[in-house]
């Protein structure tokens, strides 16, 4: 099967594009690439900055650049202040972008580029899809995901967004679909009536949404007292213990995979919570739990975790985690291969 150079874009933020782009690699033949011209997932290391995604991809596809090679602007804020003095940084930035396209397509039977956060996204520093598209001469498609009416008005939106950089839109796949036939009887004719090819409709998987443990840990900056053999559980449910524990134990035995967030001081919330089926417990205020509940988390391999604010602030932040693919979670790439082979019409996605 042979593809001309890609770009996937989509309707808005955590639609699907990586796990999209991954999927058609790994179920296309030859060498390939990937190329993310805005990092909006940038990671800090040391003296290194990468995008999470040019990670994932990097190490997958064993891929030949490194990651910080993959991704070549980071701080859009920083580059609208830079074009605000001077205007001739946009010229600079179309330079640099195709500059890099050309080394990462060397050699490579095809190339897959994925826009930063939506469509329009980097449009003022000539980063959207659009400016992208037009400027690597790229075949376009769009991930969409939401309800009905969203997907509908969002991908002919995008549609119109491209057609005004002179680059046409080749398709949308939708995606997280748990009412197919919804999808089917509405969407479908009319996208098609509007002129756009359904490429695909992938189902909502469980395990693609869920975050895992290490994940909060991480994002939330906390102090991991207890549980480092729990850190891979999967969080499908969070529960915010400020109730009673009567009240709360019914919720608590109905759902699996839960991460409690309570302050440190509900001793009775957090044992109620770990005799259920619970993936990790999140203690605020700073206040460290008694010795009983280290020592039964301890023997269920449950993790604890300590941070510094008080449960409605920490419920916040914890609401911004989105779930991530990373290259260590073989079931989760075989998931997404195996998905987008069943549910795409990768042969649209030939030649010219």
């Amino acid at each position: 099967m042979s593809m001309k150079n890609l770009l996937i874009s989509s309707t808005k933020k955590n639609a699907g594009k990586t796990a999209l782009g991954l999927g058609i690699c790994l179920n296309l033949e030859g060498k390939k690439g990937y190329f993310k011209p805005l990092s909006d997932k940038i990671v800090v290391k040391e003296d290194r900055i990468y995008d999470e995604d040019s990670k994932l991809f990097r190490t997958v596809l064993e891929l030949r650049e490194k990651e910080e090679e993959i991704s070549i602007f980071h701080d859009y804020a920083g580059i609208l202040r830079e074009i605000s003095r001077d205007p001739d940084k946009k010229e600079s930035i179309k330079k640099e972008l195709k500059r890099r396209f050309e080394e990462i397509r060397r050699d490579r039977k095809f190339v897959i580029v994925e826009s930063a956060q939506n469509a329009s996204y980097g449009l003022y520093a000539g980063l959207s899809a659009g400016d992208i598209a037009k400027e690597l001469n790229l075949r376009s498609i769009i991930v969409a995901e939401g309800d009905i009416e969203n997907i509908i008005d969002k991908t002919v939106m995008c549609r119109y967004f491209l057609n005004s950089f002179g680059v046409n839109l080749d398709g949308v796949v939708i995606n997280k679909v748990k009412n197919r036939k919804e999808i089917e009887d509405i969407v479908v004719p009319e996208l098609k009536n509007r002129g756009i090819d359904v490429l695909g409709i992938l189902p909502y998987e469980k395990i693609l949404s869920g975050i895992i443990v290490e994940d909060v840990v991480d994002i939330l900056g906390a102090n991991l007292l207890t549980g480092e053999k729990g850190l891979e559980r999967r969080i499908d449910k969070v529960f915010i213990g400020a109730m009673s524990t009567e009240s709360a134990l019914s919720y608590l035995r109905r759902y699996a995979n839960k991460a409690i967030i309570t302050g440190g001081d509900r001793v009775d919330m957090q044992l109620t919570a770990l005799e259920t089926s619970t993936s990790c417990l999140i203690l605020t205020g700073g206040i460290y739990p008694g010795p009983q509940v280290i020592a039964k988390a301890e023997k269920l391999n449950i993790p604890v975790m300590l941070v510094s604010e008080d449960t409605f602030s920490a419920s916040k932040r914890f609401e911004n985690i989105t779930a991530k693919i990373e290259a260590k979670d073989r079931k989760k790439i075989e998931t997404i291969k195996k998905m987008v082979k069943e549910n795409v019409d990768l042969s649209k996605l030939e030649g010219e």
